[in-house]
């Protein structure tokens, strides 16, 4: 798990590899939450979704509508 999260480009995924290769080492999920200046209660929620849906749950998930230019409102050039 530490391995993999060597590779990722994404902080917050790599974050999250980081926390579950600490739970793999035996370390309680609050010590890992200290280490990584999280809430006990992230870190277990990471846990869960890794184990419902592997890698994938531990994507992040944007919220939020995405950004758009309406070309009436975009100034002219």
């Amino acid at each position: 798990m530490l391995r993999k999260s060597l590779t990722v480009t994404h902080p917050r995924l790599r974050e999250r590899l980081v926390a579950l290769a600490f739970m793999a080492e035996g370390l309680p999920a609050k010590v890992v939450a200290q280490r990584l200046g999280r809430n006990r209660g992230t870190v277990e929620a990471w846990v869960q979704r890794f184990n419902a849906h592997g890698l994938t749950g531990l994507l992040p998930k944007f919220r939020g509508q995405p950004a758009w230019i309406d070309s009436t409102s975009a100034p002219q050039a």
